[in-house]
């Protein structure tokens, strides 16, 4: 079984991963899940989040704090987008893409 839906973008990426949000499906989200998410994705060699969390922020308790504190403020991004919506054009541009380029350039998973 593939802990939090994890897995590469595409079968020969070695950047850019996606995965399951803490806790997933559950609305109501304590703080062990997503201590699990977030040890997972450390042991998995992930130094970067970018968060494309919206309205399910509020099944936690300061998910992106969390973040934060485990990843490093710099190496957290949130771009939200809406459940089952594409990212806006500038949401992918001026957001999503440089950050995911500056982790490309500093070859952070």
């Amino acid at each position: 079984m593939n802990p939090h839906n994890f897995g590469p973008d595409s079968f020969d990426e070695s950047s850019v991963y996606g995965a399951q949000r803490p806790g997933y499906p559950s609305p109501s989200v304590a703080a062990g899940p997503v201590r699990a998410w977030i040890g997972f994705m450390q042991s998995g060699g992930i130094r970067r989040v970018c968060c494309l969390l919206d309205e399910e922020l509020a099944y936690y308790d300061d998910l992106l704090g969390q973040y934060r504190r485990a990843f490093g403020p710099a190496a957290v991004c949130h771009a939200p987008i809406a459940d089952y919506c594409l990212a806006s054009v500038d949401t992918l541009v001026q957001v999503i893409l440089p950050f995911l380029t500056t982790a490309d350039a500093a070859g952070e998973k």
